[in-house]
């Protein structure tokens, strides 16, 4: 029963969480967008605006290194070619 549930578990996880779906296009799309924000720190003097944009590069870089994004997987968008 406890063995059941843990695959039921891992098979779950495995399909909504770690399967890729970013497409290469988009991959570099991202990671040109996270550059951008953070050059962009340099050029400007508000903290807020700052951090915002460090947050911004970080995780478009970070969800173009990893081939995942959570907006797509929770709208069931898919631009990755493999299955």
């Amino acid at each position: 029963m406890a063995r059941e549930h843990l695959l039921i578990k891992k098979r779950c996880y495995d399909e909504t969480i770690v399967r890729k779906n970013i497409g290469t296009i988009d991959r570099v799309v991202r990671v040109a967008l996270g550059l951008v924000a953070l050059i962009a720190i340099f050029f400007v003097s508000s903290t807020v605006l700052k951090v915002v944009l460090v947050l911004l590069g970080i995780f478009s870089i970070t969800e173009a290194l990893l081939s995942r994004c959570v907006v797509y997987a929770l709208l069931g968008r898919n631009t990755c070619p493999i299955e």
